[in-house]
């Protein structure tokens, strides 16, 4: 074992400080095997650091009597002295969480003409003010209905994704192109109110991508959409299930005829009635979860358990099952073989 002698210096240089983190296995084999980008970011709640596709949440460690030592190097011989340097009182620990884009600044397009005039944060500056790898913000971008118009960063109407996903769906049937295409198969459906970055973000929110780099339309994706947006076409009125399967089967274009089923739709409707089922926007609910079970109980007093636990999942603590969540503001009561439902208390 080797010997080592240590003293600290009197007068760390006030022109330096050093804070220690902990780097986790993922990232320390991205830095041995190729030249990757560490990148710090913060709002005035959270500090995260992220690498090219994850993003990771630092917290402060505080601890004592550490102090930070080095060799001291001294000329013509192997060096046995450590030299203590600076003093750290804490450390930073990193966690894997998601990856965030703050779009309250972002303004919607409705598909009304942009004035070139008009001065809104550039799709760069987004991304460096996200808290947000750049692998995610792409895909979470995309997903979001995120485009850029005149240099500014937008995000699409629920009308403008609409359009322009029928008018995609509507080019494909016409080419024949049932399963995979590429992007230039329907690039002739941009016309004076769309763009490529409109059209992209559409291909790659309701498509996924096949062996061979080419796009395959998720039909899953694409049909509990449409219902959606039919569903909050109903006016928060009562519709039967019959009527409402009609008008989602006509809301979609011509020749394209996959499957449809309400169970696609748990999260955005209520039965209150047999056979009948009430539109909900889970926006419009509170985020606190013993309010929002109270909200939802003045919708319906009874509902069916799969109705039900779309509407409170996300809410659900780490760590907590759905269940204990459920008994503790309401009540889960069986009706039927496999067949439950959740009341008030």
């Amino acid at each position: 074992m080797s010997e080592y002698s240590a003293y600290q210096q009197l007068q760390p240089d006030p022109k330096y400080t050093y804070k220690l983190l902990q780097l986790p296995p993922s990232i320390l084999s991205q830095l041995e095997k190729e030249s990757t980008n560490l990148h710090i970011k913060s709002d005035i709640n959270s500090l995260v650091l992220c690498t090219n596709s994850q993003t990771f949440k630092l917290r402060q460690m505080n601890h004592s009597n550490t102090v930070l030592l080095m060799n001291k190097y001294e000329e013509g011989e192997d060096s046995s002295k450590l030299i203590g340097f600076q003093k750290a009182t804490y450390e930073y620990e990193l966690s894997e969480t998601k990856g965030t884009i703050d779009t309250s600044e972002v303004p919607v397009y409705n598909g009304k003409t942009v004035s070139h005039g008009t001065q809104h944060v550039s799709l760069k500056e987004l991304e460096d003010d996200s808290l947000c790898s750049h692998e995610e913000f792409v895909s979470n971008w995309h997903e979001l209905g995120g485009c850029e118009i005149d240099g500014g960063a937008y995000i699409m109407s629920v009308d403008v994704i609409t359009d322009l996903l029928f008018l995609v769906i509507t080019k494909l049937m016409s080419l024949g192109k049932d399963g995979s295409f590429v992007t230039e198969d329907v690039s002739s459906v941009l016309n004076s109110s769309n763009n490529a970055s409109m059209l992209r973000s559409v291909l790659y929110k309701f498509t996924t991508v096949d062996s061979n780099k080419s796009m395959v339309l998720n039909d899953g994706k694409i049909t509990e959409w449409f219902g959606i947006v039919e569903l909050s076409k109903t006016n928060n009125r009562l519709i039967s299930q019959s009527e409402f399967l009609l008008n989602w089967k006509t809301s979609l274009p011509s020749f394209y005829n996959p499957p449809l089923n309400i169970v696609q739709l748990h999260g955005y409707y209520c039965s209150p009635m047999e056979n009948k089922i009430l539109y909900i926007d889970p926006n419009s609910l509170s985020d606190n979860l013993g309010q929002r079970f109270k909200e939802l109980f003045e919708l319906d007093k009874k509902w069916k358990y799969e109705e039900f636990v779309p509407f409170i999942l996300k809410f659900v603590p780490a760590g907590k099952k759905v269940d204990s969540v459920t008994l503790k503001f309401g009540k889960k009561k069986k009706v039927g073989k496999d067949k439950y439902i959740v009341c008030p208390r």
